[in-house]
This record gives structure tokens, C-alpha cells and sequence, in this order.
């Protein structure tokens, strides 16, 4: 029963990986993004989580170890701050070195995009991690307790950091959303650990997983619309050719700069 439950979890992560995957890719009404730069950002969040892994290294097993035991909220806090830095540095740090200066990075939606990828291999790889080594139940319930929230985060300093790029807002909005990504991280986290002692903090942490996958979604509405207000996006169905990226006005099914199926 334990094995069939494993694998029921770690099936579930990844159709619900892949099904965020798809639902970012189908709604983006911008460019065509290269598809070599959608793998490269997928295998950054590999990178990520191993750069995570040796970050919080040992001191973090200390912390944590000590939260486990004692499940007091300053105790958890103690690691989850630290924890909550360096995961989300990993995460948003190679993907920023990579796509910051592409020309291909020129939308909003584009930080939501290749931001949010990077996060999405890391929390599912994550949620996989926990699933192998605490159990199929383990991984059951992270599917409700934290289904978005790496990519939520991530991805919202991402779209700033478009904005950025694209002169369309300031640095300090991007920073801002940085250091609250952390606090938020930290505090799912402490509340999570300290939940033994007072049973509400489970109700912060699931309504924090809750605010940023709703979050997510609005994220990339938000930035779509901008987009549309730029004329970098145009609505409807088959307004930009999905082989070429060129855009297609009149919504034909074959694309008249390829000739593909638009």
C-alpha cells in the first residue's frame, strides 16, 4: 500500500507539473518563446535545487532538527529564514543570469514564464524529494499544502524583473517582491514546523499556499493585459503562429509567413 501510494504522489506531482506547464505556454499570446530556451530554463531549475541542497546544507539540518524537537516558533523561524534566503536565490538567480539580456526576454508575461519554469522543476523535484523519503502520504498532502507556492514566488519577481527590463518599472519593485518572496517562504515554513504546538499555524501556511497559487494565476492575467496595452499580445485564438511566433491578424488556420498550422 505505501509503494502504490508513492507512486500515486509522484504521478500527481507530475501531471500537475505538466499541466501548469501546458496552461503557461497555451495562454502566453506574445512571441513565440525559442523552445531551446524553455529546456534551458526547465534544467536551471535542476541546477537550482542542487545549489539549494548545498546551501542550506548542514546548519539547516541542524535548525530544522532542532524545530522537529521543541516545535517552538522561534526555533522554527531560526532555520526557516535561512532556508527561505538561500532557496529562493537559488531559484531565481541562474534563470535571471540567463534570460536577463536575451532578446527574446521583451513581455511581461515573459518573466512569469521562464521564471515560473525554473521554479515549477524545482518544487516539483522537491515535492518528489519529501515523497521518496517521508512517504507516499507526505507527498499526498503536499499537493494541497504547497501545489504553487515555489512558482508563485518566483515568478512574481520574475514579472518585475521584466517590467525592469523593459523600463516599464522601477529596480526596488523588483527587490521589494524579492525580500517579501523570502519572508513569505520563511513564514510558511516556520508555521509549518510549529504546528505541533499551535494548530492555527497550520492554518497560516495553508493560507499562504492557497493566496500565492491563486496569486500565480492573477500574476499572469495582470501581466497579459499589460502586454495587450503595449501591443506585445493580442487576444483571440491563433493571433500569433505557433511555429514561427509571427503574428497572425486575421486568425487564419495556416500561418502566411510559414504556410504551418498556425
Amino acid at each position: 500500500m505505501g509503494s502504490m501510494l508513492l507512486l500515486i504522489a509522484i504521478v500527481l506531482h507530475l501531471s500537475l507539473a505538466a499541466w501548469f506547464l501546458y496552461y503557461l505556454l497555451t495562454h502566453d499570446k506574445g512571441n513565440r518563446e525559442p523552445t531551446w530556451a524553455l529546456v534551458v530554463s526547465c534544467l536551471l531549475g535542476i541546477i537550482s535545487i542542487v545549489l539549494a541542497l548545498i546551501g542550506n546544507g548542514a546548519w539547516a539540518d541542524y535548525y530544522f532538527g532542532i524545530a522537529q524537537q521543541t516545535h517552538t516558533l522561534g526555533d522554527a523561524w531560526a532555520g526557516a529564514w535561512r532556508v527561505g534566503v538561500v532557496e529562493e536565490v537559488a531559484k531565481a538567480l541562474p534563470v535571471g543570469l540567463f534570460i536577463f539580456r536575451r532578446r527574446f526576454f521583451n513581455e511581461s508575461t515573459d518573466g512569469v514564464i521562464y521564471f515560473g519554469l525554473a521554479a515549477l522543476v524545482f518544487g516539483t523535484l522537491e515535492n518528489i524529494m519529501y515523497s521518496l523519503s517521508e512517504g507516499g502520504e507526505t507527498g499526498i498532502v503536499r499537493i494541497f499544502m504547497t501545489p504553487f507556492l515555489h512558482v508563485a514566488l518566483t515568478a512574481a519577481f520574475g514579472y518585475y524583473v521584466a517590467r525592469w527590463r523593459l523600463g516599464l518599472s522601477a529596480f526596488w519593485k523588483a527587490a521589494l517582491v524579492f525580500i517579501g518572496a523570502i519572508l513569505v517562504h520563511a513564514i510558511y515554513d516556520a508555521s509549518l514546523l510549529a504546528m505541533p504546538t499551535s494548530a492555527w499555524l497550520g492554518l497560516v501556511s495553508l493560507t499562504l499556499s492557497l493566496s500565492t497559487t491563486i496569486g500565480i494565476f492573477l500574476i499572469y492575467a495582470h501581466a497579459h493585459k499589460s502586454d495587450l496595452t503595449l501591443g506585445l499580445a493580442t487576444d483571440g485564438v491563433r493571433a500569433f503562429c505557433r511555429s514561427c511566433g509571427r503574428p497572425n491578424p486575421q486568425h487564419d488556420l495556416h500561418c502566411s509567413v510559414c504556410g504551418k498550422k498556425a
